[in-house]
């Protein structure tokens, strides 16, 4: 049960349906084997999650936080704070989700997975650009946009340049924002969404 929801949700499939995810949670809840039932609880929180579920899915989220110690897997649990930050972010509770996507960067830094932390840096900043922080916000885009660059990843090139383009846009500064989208424009195909940043500008 736990191996196949795994699987599911790494290929995408967005299951919603807690029947098989729970045959895994009801075993391991009882048994030593942390590692297993870290797994068991966070797929449960993915299902619930998949499912519009959100309280469900925090408590999930919460039982395989009091493993994060044990389980001693800095991706897994990298993982599981990008999930709450993801939430808190659905509820507006930007303060928490912040706090949750800075302690998943540590984490996958901690594990040596560089575009994983560099998209939490990305997820931070648009949180600030949510709380008005935009200091904070084009600080935190900078960083995963050079990390984007350095390890030639063009979607989180790509995303970053929308992002420090639409910041642009709401604070008024027309020039920047001209820059950006000729900088953007070089990088993304016609079908892509350009016409939306260009209406953004007009």
């Amino acid at each position: 049960a736990l191996p196949y929801s795994q699987a599911l949700d790494k290929n995408y499939i967005d299951e919603t349906n807690d029947s098989l995810i729970n045959i895994a949670v009801d075993y391991y809840r009882t048994t030593d084997d942390v590692h297993s039932k870290f797994l068991a609880f966070y797929y449960q929180g993915r299902v619930y999650t998949n499912a519009g579920e959100l309280h469900k899915a925090i408590l999930a989220y919460t039982e395989a936080e009091q493993l994060a110690d044990e389980v001693k897997d800095g991706y897994l649990v990298g993982l599981l704070y990008s999930e709450f930050g993801r939430i808190y972010r659905l509820y507006y509770d930007y303060p928490k989700s912040f706090e949750a996507h800075q302690k998943a960067s540590q984490y996958y830094e901690q594990a040596e997975k560089e575009t994983h932390r560099s998209y939490m840096w990305l997820n931070m900043s648009r949180v600030c650009r949510n709380m008005n922080q935009y200091d904070e916000s084009e600080r935190l885009l900078q960083m995963a946009l050079l990390a984007g660059k350095e390890s030639q990843d063009n979607v989180l090139v790509r995303l970053c340049l929308g992002d420090l383009l639409m910041q642009a846009v709401e604070l008024q500064d027309m020039a920047k924002a001209r820059t950006l989208h000729n900088e953007l424009q070089t990088l993304v195909d016609s079908d892509w969404g350009t016409a939306s940043f260009m209406g953004s500008l007009a």
